[in-house]
């Protein structure tokens, strides 16, 4: 349990982290992104690369603050994903990865293994020389076929180049139902602060149901509310500041060491009456994280020794 406590917080550390970058690139646009499915990937990276990229994607990611050795991270993904994928927690979460190496370079049986052992990541040689628009294509098809039909153009033209040695596909999937689930019927617009200039009209909508509920205002200037999914393994945990203009302060200061105290000694069930704006993803833009992982990482060439 402990060794999983520790791998968690690496895990919420990167994010909050990442997230500090990101929303810096993504300046008043709203941010969706699973640190887990990033920190999944890098630990397949890491396990693939040598000297100073594999120190600084320890550093960037906090694979180094495990103790433990390079084997226990990647024991500790390979049952993050046997977690994420079992159906008995009445939610559909999945992780999935692949691999494309160009023809010629004699990658090495072992990360070939690995990758298949501990990431359930299968790899596949193939010409990004000679055949870059082609590669493209089938790799779309096989998205396509993985997230039924959900991402029927998921590398647009000229992401694959004749220059392209590496390519590494990380794709990461949810849904699941609300445990209190919303009655459709009761939903009306209402007003959405987006800052204290700016209001719009949402469609919100209402539950009264009891949530494990907590207002750390005075220590930690949010309250806190937990949704979980049916089955109550999984859950949302919605951040509201104490103030219209405090959601700088929450980005700035949240930790993890605080986030689990409040998890673990706050949260109380409490009758509430709450509002829960409608939303989907729709339009979405693919940022480059290649700007964002650039702060955190200073790759050296060549990145990888497999």
């Amino acid at each position: 349990m402990e060794t999983m406590k520790t791998s968690a917080k690496i895990n919420t550390d990167f994010a909050l982290k990442f997230y500090r970058k990101l929303k810096n690139v993504a300046f008043q646009e709203n941010i969706a992104f699973s640190p887990i499915a990033l920190s999944f990937s890098m630990a397949l990276i890491h396990m693939g690369s040598r000297g100073s990229t594999r120190k600084q994607i320890e550093e960037a990611f906090n694979f180094d603050d495990t103790g433990n050795g390079s084997y226990f991270l990647y024991q500790n993904y390979k049952y993050f994903r046997s977690v994420f994928n079992n159906p008995s927690h009445n939610c559909s979460f999945s992780i999935l990865n692949k691999l494309y190496g160009n023809t010629g370079y004699g990658y090495k049986q072992s990360f070939i293994n690995d990758s298949r052992q501990l990431f359930d990541t299968e790899f596949e040689e193939v010409d990004f020389i000679k055949s870059a628009q082609k590669v493209r294509c089938n790799i779309n098809s096989w998205v396509t076929n993985v997230t039924d039909h959900r991402l029927p153009e998921f590398l647009p033209v000229n992401v694959i180049t004749p220059s392209t040695v590496l390519l590494l596909l990380n794709l990461v999937y949810f849904n699941g139902v609300w445990h209190h689930p919303f009655n459709y019927h009761k939903t009306s617009k209402g007003k959405f602060y987006i800052n204290a200039n700016k209001v719009t009209q949402m469609h919100m909508m209402k539950t009264k149901k009891y949530f494990n509920y907590a207002d750390v205002s005075e220590r930690y200037r949010y309250r806190i509310l937990e949704m979980p999914y049916v089955g109550e393994k999984v859950s949302m945990y919605i951040l509201l500041p104490d103030n219209i203009n405090g959601l700088n302060f929450i980005e700035d200061k949240l930790s993890h060491s605080d986030f689990e105290e409040v998890l673990e000694n706050k949260l109380k069930s409490t009758l509430l009456m709450y509002p829960f704006h409608a939303f989907k993803f729709a339009n979405i833009s693919i940022l480059d994280l290649y700007l964002v992982l650039w702060e955190l990482l200073i790759f050296f060439y060549p990145v990888l020794q497999i």
